[in-house]
């Protein structure tokens, strides 16, 4: 190894120590060899995600693909329970803050008239209210609608138990069926109709009616 010499000479390593001196130079090099050409490692481009317990996936050369969850299914329309809801005629509800009208179905205010035969008049709007009031009496009444529907007023059939408050509406006389209602509806108003029920009361029958007994 070189050092200082005493003289201010240069000392020259000879013998075993310039040997060792070549070698330790060499294996240097050596070293830096390697961290140069030393290929890279890096994390595999996807990764095994199967949990414990189930078949692993299969092992692929592409990127790990996150797929989006799926959209919610559509809701669907669902019976709504209310308790003694507010009527202002024969085919409306309050309940809660929203209004429910009686799909299929037209209704009187509750101060429309009528007309009897004999050319009086008589208050046939609030009458139908009044009956629409005693067949609910104080019951719960369910009404089917989509939950997210927001319409003001609600347009929904509503039922009592297992009876249409609509359909037991036009069989006892009290609203008119629309065009577009079912045609139970429209049999039924037909059969009020003929029988002189609710709306109808004091009214000659209809042609086509049939013969009363």
């Amino acid at each position: 190894m070189d050092g200082p010499h005493p003289l201010g000479e240069p000392v020259r390593a000879t013998g075993i120590a310039a040997l060792f001196v070549a070698v330790l130079a060499i294996s240097t090099q050596a070293v830096h060899a390697d961290e140069v050409h030393m290929p890279e490692e890096v994390p595999p481009p996807s990764r095994d995600v199967t949990p414990p317990g189930f078949t692993p996936a299969p092992i692929t050369s592409g990127p790990l693909i996150r797929e989006p969850l799926p959209p919610p299914p559509p809701e669907k329309p669902r019976w709504h329970r209310y308790f003694l809801p507010e009527t202002t005629d024969a085919a409306t509800f309050f309940v809660r803050d929203r209004t429910i009208r009686l799909a299929g179905v037209d209704a009187l205010p509750r101060g429309g008239v009528c007309r009897l035969a004999d050319g009086g008049n008589w208050p046939c709007g609030a009458n139908a209210l009044f009956a629409l009031r005693r067949f609910l009496g104080g019951r719960a009444i369910e009404c089917f609608f989509l939950t997210s529907d927001r319409s003001e007023p609600l347009v929904a059939p509503c039922r009592i138990g297992r009876i249409d408050i609509a359909l037991w509406l036009v069989a006892q006389g009290w609203v008119k069926p629309e065009a577009s209602a079912p045609e139970d509806y429209e049999k039924a108003a037909e059969a009020a109709r003929c029988a002189g029920l609710g709306l109808w009361r004091g009214d000659e029958p209809a042609a086509g009616c049939p013969a009363a007994n």
